[in-house]
Formats: C-alpha cells, sequence, structure tokens
C-alpha cells in the first residue's frame, strides 16, 4: 500500500489509509486480471517427449514449439518418465 506523505507542524506525518491514484490503478488493474494458461500443455509435452526420443536437439524442439532451449531442457527433466500426469 502506498504511503502518503505530509508536514504536519514542521515534522513529516504519514497517513496509511490513502493510497495514491497509481497504486489504486495498479491494485484495481490486478484485481481484474486473467488467469493464464500455463504454456505446457499435454499434446506440447508428448510432443517434447517423442521428438526427444527421436534424437532432436532441443533447439530445434524449441523453434518448432516457438520457445526456448532452456524451456525444452527444463520441462523435459521435470515430466515424469512413464508419462503420467505431469503436474
Amino acid at each position: 500500500m502506498a504511503v502518503a506523505h505530509r508536514i504536519v507542524g514542521g515534522a513529516a506525518s504519514t497517513d496509511h489509509t490513502r493510497l495514491s491514484g497509481y497504486d489504486e490503478w495498479m491494485r484495481d488493474l490486478l484485481r481484474e486480471k486473467p488467469i493464464k494458461a500455463s504454456f505446457w500443455t499435454p499434446e506440447r509435452d508428448m510432443f517434447l517427449r517423442e521428438a526427444h526420443a527421436k534424437g532432436f536437439a532441443y533447439s530445434q524442439i524449441a523453434k518448432v514449439l516457438g520457445t526456448t532451449r532452456c524451456a525444452c531442457q527444463h520441462r523435459f527433466r521435470k515430466l515424469p518418465l512413464a508419462g503420467g500426469s505431469h503436474e
């Protein structure tokens, strides 16, 4: 929460009850922000597994998926080996 400062009798006083216009705007924006879906869907996970099993490099897989090599490497390490649920 923003802190509004004012001078009272020569000393600075702090009013914790008021928000600045920017803080009110930001609070409202965050309250209305929709939840973003995960980039990694079961279909992308399956593609990542299959492409890796066929010997494709992470950089090649990343280009197809539209992400980075590092993102593919980290996601592959998080995936279960037996193909069960991943989250």
